[in-house]
């Protein structure tokens, strides 16, 4: 019996044993475990071992330094594009150190940009809605898309182009050359050739000028200098600063006007030639080394080059002008004498390439170079004769300073617009007046094209006329008041005064789009672009206008804090700065004062809620208002649940959006475009916010600083003003 319960007592053990090993092979490594053996993946540096360093450390994220160790990891999946990926891992880090900000940032990256391209391992661009903005995630810098293009041109330096015009940011994105620029480009390692105005000037490594803009063209620098042009004119500059000859030169070296290249200096000498086509020569420092007096001169090779006097023919000169060396002509001639000849018959046959070739191997022998000229100056005839008006200006300004090539440039800038011109006036003169305004309207500012619409539209009211079409007649005369006799005509014609009537009366239909004022509405920032108004309501010969698109992005007031409608900078701003640059004097006559109705009734209530349902404030007296949530409801159908509303959406102008106007990249008005959302001038859910209607069409509330929201001025007229 006690041999039996030894032999039981030893089984026991041996399964506790088993039990034991079983029970220790299924424990989890501890925090320290999977910390040591993280560190050890972290030290190979390979991504592999990153990514598998990173996957431990997420599960113990409160041990020790894993917070600090996941945010240096995030940072270098960041640098290597993984944008997506490093978006989780910041999200995870929430509350450490910034990491809410590289999430947001990466947010952006990964949720909303349509494409993101690297500028440089922490910079990156992204676009949306066709244009870019710039995030930079060691800082957290976050620049909205407001550039239609950026480029990396320099260490901590980016182009930017605002429309069509290039300016130069800092690596914090602040301006360092204002975008007024149409081309930036290198010359030498750290300057840069930079037109503005269409004349160029030279800005060094941090994009400050050393030349201000005032030459045709600029060439690439050797030795640190540039050739420079003004009209058919070259002159030297040296980068430090300094201007080592004003543009006085027929030619710099091979250089002539139309081929700015890089100057290069023999010997440290340049042969230059002067107006009476004499050649001289230049050393480094700008100054005349070598009176310009001679017929040809070729390039220094070593100590000596060749020239040619009228005096002495061909001769050998040194570095100091000095002439050591008479050659006979006959000797010149019976070299280069019958190559001359046969380049002068490929000319004459029209063999221009061919004739090119072989006059440059004759270099200053005679005058070869002058027949270059010729040949550049023939191929632009050829051109100009294909009506290849573009390709006859490149080779007209290679013939710099041929006789007539300047005349010919000239030619073919006016015809490359002037058929055009010539087609919308033969429109006009067969009575095809609609063809004729979108002839000339094309046109743009080519001579008097803009006149010309006019004229147009008068010569279209007046043949309806005759025909007894006083309707017809009269809806154009309205559209160009102010034009030769139109306004007396509407005044004392009573077939016309009647017409018009009614014409005025069609044209301002509720559910209509009429045009009134003038507004910036395009990149450009400074085009003057006609208003165009929502008519939303008639009462008798008044009507109630809306913008059809959101025309600018304001705050509802510029600081944060209880406001109403009177008191906001919004409506100071409508009724001052906007009112003054969008009517002229005459058209402000036509713009009533409204008594401005802000009570309670006019705002949203929230039946049930204590939030909505604040007053408006007192009532004022304004000629430019915003909608309040009564009346965008009454003339749009606002409401607050409804955010399928396509007749609220607005689309901002591209003036609205470079000044900060959101929009949204699936929300589309009912033409397709981006819809951004707008301000109403009623009280929002507190005191601090403002009515909007969303990018939905729906009704919400909106802080009343935000500088992203869009205005859409209204305003009631006088149809009887004489304006319209």
């Amino acid at each position: 019996m006690k041999k039996l319960l030894c032999v039981a007592m030893a089984v026991l053990l041996c399964v506790f044993a088993v039990a034991l090993a079983e029970d220790s092979a299924g424990v989890e490594p501890s925090y320290e475990e999977q910390y040591q053996q993280a560190v050890g993946l972290l030290k190979q540096n390979d991504d592999a071992s990153q990514d598998a360093a990173y996957d431990i450390l997420r599960r113990i994220p409160d041990y020790k330094d894993v917070s600090e160790l996941c945010y240096r990891y995030g940072m270098r999946i960041i640098g290597a594009g993984r944008y997506r990926e490093a978006f989780r891992v910041f999200l995870r880090l929430y509350g450490y150190k910034d990491a809410d900000k590289k999430a947001y940032a990466l947010r952006i990256c990964s949720n909303t940009a349509e494409s993101v391209d690297k500028l440089s391992q922490y910079v990156v661009k992204y676009t949306y809605s066709g244009l870019f903005g710039v995030i930079g995630f060691e800082d957290n810098t976050i620049i909205p898309p407001k550039w239609s293009d950026i480029r990396k041109i320099a260490a901590g330096y980016y182009t930017v182009k605002e429309g069509d015009k290039w300016g130069v940011v800092d690596s914090h994105f602040n301006y360092v050359l204002s975008p007024k620029l149409s081309e930036i480009r290198e010359i030498a390692d750290g300057y840069y050739a930079v037109l503005e105005g269409g004349k160029w000037g030279v800005v060094d490594g941090r994009f400050s000028y050393i030349f201000p803009a005032q030459w045709d063209r600029i060439s690439k620098a050797a030795n640190n200098k540039c050739v420079t042009c003004s009209g058919n004119k070259l002159g030297l500059i040296d980068l430090n600063g300094t201007v080592l000859q004003k543009c006085e030169w027929q030619r710099i070296g091979d250089i002539s006007a139309g081929s700015v290249d890089a100057p290069a200096f023999h010997s440290g000498l340049i042969r230059v030639q002067d107006g009476s086509g004499r050649w001289g020569f230049l050393d480094e420092k700008g100054t005349i080394a070598i009176e310009a007096k001679y017929l040809s001169a070729e390039d220094f090779h070593g100590s000596t080059a060749t020239v040619r006097s009228e005096q002495n023919g061909f001769a050998v000169i040194d570095t100091a002008g000095k002439e050591v060396m008479f050659t006979n002509p006959a000797y010149y001639d019976e070299l280069y004498g019958s190559l001359y000849a046969e380049a002068q018959k490929l000319f004459e046959a029209g063999q221009y390439d061919e004739a090119f070739e072989a006059f440059r191997t004759l270099g200053s022998y005679k005058d070869s170079e002058r027949k270059i000229l010729a040949i550049y100056y023939a191929v632009g005839e050829q051109k100009f004769a294909k009506n290849d008006f573009e390709g006859a200006i490149a080779e007209f300004k290679r013939a710099g300073y041929y006789p007539g090539a300047a005349a010919k440039i000239a030619e073919c800038q006016a015809a490359i617009k002037n058929p055009e011109y010539q087609a919308a006036i033969s429109l006009q003169r067969s009575g095809k007046y609609e063809e004729a305004i979108a002839a000339f309207e094309a046109l743009g500012d080519y001579a008097d094209s803009a006149t010309q619409v006019l004229e147009t539209k008068y010569l279209h009211a007046k043949a309806l006329y005759e025909k007894g079409d006083y309707y017809g007649a009269a809806r154009i005369f309205i559209g160009i008041r102010g034009f030769k006799d139109v306004d007396s005509l509407l005044k004392k014609d009573q077939n016309l005064i009647a017409a018009s009537a009614t014409a005025l009366d069609a044209k301002f239909t509720v559910g209509k789009y009429v045009t009134f004022g003038h507004y910036p509405q395009t990149e450009a920032v400074n085009d003057s672009t006609a208003i165009e108004w929502l008519v939303l309501a008639r009462d008798g010969q008044k009507a109630l206008l809306l913008s059809r698109y959101g025309l600018d992005a304001k705050p509802y007031n510029k600081y944060k804090g209880d406001i109403t409608w009177s008191g906001s900078t919004l409506r100071s701003w409508l009724n001052g700065e906007f009112l003054t640059k969008a009517f002229s004097n005459s058209e402000q006559t036509a713009i009533m004062t409204t008594n401005v109705d802000n009570s309670q009734s006019q705002g949203y209530t929230r039946p049930g809620y204590f939030d909505w349902g604040w007053s408006g404030g007192n009532n004022t007296e304004d000629k430019v208002f915003l909608l309040s949530y009564a009346e965008a409801n009454k003339y749009l159908g606002v409401r607050y649940e409804d955010s399928n509303n396509m007749k609220s959406r607005v689309k901002p102008t591209e003036y609205a959006i470079k000044n900060g106007a959101w929009t949204s990249s699936s929300d589309k008005t009912t033409d397709g475009a981006a819809a951004g959302y707008w301000w109403l001038r009623s009280p929002g859910y507190n005191r601090s916010y403002a009515a909007c209607v969303g990018n939905e069409g729906y009704l919400f509330s909106n802080s009343v600083n935000d500088v992203s929201c869009c205005v859409r001025p209204a305003l009631w007229v006088n149809l009887k003003s004489g304006i319209f």
